[in-house]
């Protein structure tokens, strides 16, 4: 028997995708279908309405994924494993990668353990205020969605998942007209992420026109995948699944694969999946249409809730009131929370004259152990960041070599890297094994130019590209250095 209904909704520059569904234990039970291109003067929000409509939606639960061109995204390398962790320092690092930092936003990011130890994270983040229009725009049609992901995102998990012939490292490039989607895949997880320009109306662009900017989208694939020292066996070039318009494709597809000597696979999803009731579509099904709409349809739940904005004030709760026995024992909970409230107070004051208690020891221990000053808020803390410093002038110098130091390691990197190189730098962190070099370049190839160069220097045991990314803002490209030092 078929669960309730389900609608996915997949936005993008191109158009909106809808699929009404429902699962059982044959599969994916389709009800209804629809594709609306975004042609001429047509709005994205006359497309949803067209699609929400075809689709009769009304008392459905509702996934949905937002245009790419929205996000912003950041990848970034952690140091830590532990995912609570990275999720705890993820708001910080951000504010040091994002352009619009000081403005609201809300993220969220995919997280995979990291080859050498620690995090590779991808990062999607989208102003506040235009999550907010989005979900306006669909209360307005009666939909609560329970996700809202990236249209790109839910079809390269899909993928991952699914699609048993698509190899376990590719290269992802969905075609668009306005702007073209690149997702790196390594061991069949999502490891970065770049928005990359789009290639135009195919039927209103001179052929000649857009053979320029597919082989211009090539080489800024190329460009990415060197910044990011892709792995690739040698001797051949990436796997390479394209989406998109069925006419892009048979233009962009013997372009894209040539220039970036790539051999090419099919990635798509609906061949992949069981499903009945077919015929409800209009004609045949659209290749590079519907799949994104699909992707969310075939995602289990645990993926499902791999990149959702619908968190903190933009949090889900359930899209209606609670039933009737729900709210009951709803009711007995919060009686009895009260009741254990009340018990704990007298349990909390207890705890707090012997906190304070506790406070006026360390207070007198610290007066003893540093008795030329006087102690903060809280002198534990002080206490520990006083035998900190201790023990770093007790270790003074690099590894076991007391001659070499900071200055050393600074004026080997100012002599090996050319004064011609038109680099700037914002921030240098050395921690006693690693240094971390950010700043501002005219090109990914200085930055591998930067990173050869320093490979060279007896003091760093590896040199690698934590992050290089295009500064929208500076229109330049961030980038971040990591080194390695001998110990």
């Amino acid at each position: 028997m078929a669960e309730a209904s389900i609608l996915a909704l997949a936005i993008n520059g191109d158009g909106v995708a809808g699929i009404r569904f429902s699962e059982s234990k044959r599969g994916l039970v389709l009800a209804a279908a629809q594709w609306q291109p975004i042609d001429g003067d047509q709005t994205a929000e006359a497309a949803l309405s067209a699609v929400v409509e075809r689709c009769r939606s009304k008392g459905c639960r509702c996934l949905v994924s937002l245009d790419s061109g929205l996000c912003t995204f950041r990848m970034l390398q952690l140091p830590f494993g532990d995912r609570k962790k990275v999720r705890s320092v993820l708001p910080f690092e951000l504010e040091d990668n994002l352009s619009f930092a000081g403005d609201p936003y809300v993220f969220d990011a995919l997280i995979e353990a990291a080859d050498q130890g620690g995090s590779d994270v991808v990062a999607a983040v989208i102003p506040k205020e235009t999550l907010r229009l989005w979900l306006d725009l669909l209360q307005a049609h009666d939909l609560d969605p329970e996700l809202v992901s990236v249209t790109g995102i839910p079809a390269a998990l899909a993928l991952c998942r699914h699609h048993r012939q698509a190899p376990d490292d590719s290269v992802l490039l969905q075609l668009g007209r306005q702007r073209s989607l690149l997702l790196l895949v390594r061991q069949r997880t999502i490891r970065a992420v770049r928005l990359l320009p789009g290639v135009g109306d195919e039927r209103a662009t001179a052929p000649e026109a857009l053979r320029e900017r597919l082989q211009q989208l090539g080489v800024e694939t190329g460009n990415t995948l060197l910044a990011l020292s892709w792995p690739m066996a040698a001797g051949r070039g990436p796997a390479l699944g394209l989406s998109g318009p069925p006419q892009l494709l048979d233009v962009g597809r013997q372009i894209l694969a040539d220039h970036l000597q790539a051999k090419w696979f099919d990635p798509s999803l609906h061949a992949q999946v069981v499903m009945d009731s077919r015929e409800l579509l209009d004609g045949p099904w659209p290749p590079g249409a519907l799949d994104h709409a699909l992707a969310l349809a075939v995602c289990p739940p645990r993926d499902r809730e791999r990149l959702n904005f619908r968190q903190g004030e933009f949090a889900w709760h359930g899209g209606g009131a609670l039933r009737r026995p729900l709210r009951i024992a709803a009711v007995a909970a919060l009686l009895l929370v009260l009741g254990l409230m009340v018990q704990q107070v007298f349990v909390f004051q207890s705890m707090r004259r012997e906190r304070d208690q506790l406070h006026e020891q360390m207070v007198a221990l610290y007066r003893e152990t540093v008795p030329e000053a006087a102690p903060g808020p809280d002198p534990l803390r002080d206490l520990q960041v006083r035998v900190n410093e201790l023990q770093e002038t007790a270790t003074i110098g690099l590894g076991h070599d007391p001659e070499i130091n900071v200055m050393v390691l600074l004026a080997d990197i100012s002599e090996r890297l050319s004064a011609t190189l038109p680099v700037s730098f914002e921030r240098f962190v050395y921690d006693r094994k690693t240094i971390r070099i950010r700043g501002l370049t005219d090109t990914f190839n200085t930055v591998d130019q930067m990173k050869q160069a320093l490979e060279q220097s007896p003091f760093f045991a590896e040199v690698s590209i934590g992050s290089a990314n295009i500064a929208q803002q500076e229109q330049q490209v961030r980038f971040e250095l990591r080194l390695d030092i001998v110990l």
